[in-house]
């Protein structure tokens, strides 16, 4: 037999009414995917001047 949900189960518990934990974890994930875009451009940047001065 299944609980029934209560409200602090509940998955959009956490855009209702967020703990300090949920709202630090959430900003560790954005500091996170920030950087790893940041790093990934520049790949990308430098892929793409090798790639223009190799065709001249």
């Amino acid at each position: 037999m299944t609980t029934p949900l209560t409200p602090t189960d509940h998955p959009l518990r956490t855009a209702i009414a967020p703990t300090w934990n949920e709202i630090g974890q959430l900003a560790a994930i954005v500091v996170l995917r920030t950087a790893l875009n940041y790093f990934l451009q520049q790949e990308i940047d430098k892929a793409e001047a090798k790639h223009a001065r190799a065709l001249g």
